[in-house]
């Protein structure tokens, strides 16, 4: 059991250092990155995101934890919004909460083996 309260602790980390990093690259490029690789070398030099926690620019398993980005319009005008899911790699092993973070920085959790929605509570 306490290895999965630790688990879904640097879940909720990890999803907080990608909203600062994504915010950080807005700041400079005026979107979102399309993916995550777009934070790391040699995209971004320096980089916003270490490559180990980009994985393939969309979806990374880290600590008992599979993290995806979504970026709604990745190949257009530029990404005005994005979202992470944080999904136990075994829930109810690895991890019981699913959590899921806008641009805004608002995460939201469920229970339930799915996606974690704006529709379920937040997390402060």
């Amino acid at each position: 059991r306490a290895r999965m309260v630790t688990h879904e602790q640097l879940a909720l980390t990890t999803l907080r250092h990608i909203a600062k990093t994504c915010q950080q690259y807005l700041a400079v490029n005026s979107i979102y990155p399309a993916d995550l690789l777009q934070l790391t070398l040699p995209v971004a030099n320096p980089p916003y995101l270490d490559a180990t926690l980009a994985g393939n620019g969309i979806t990374v398993t880290k600590q008992g934890y599979t993290f995806i980005y979504t970026s709604p319009n990745p190949d257009g005008g530029g990404p005005m919004s994005f979202r992470v899911l944080a999904n136990p790699a075994t829930h109810g092993t690895t991890g019981e909460r699913h959590f899921s973070m806008n641009e805004q920085g608002e995460i939201f959790v469920t229970t339930q083996n799915r996606d974690a929605t704006p529709a379920d509570p937040t997390i402060p």
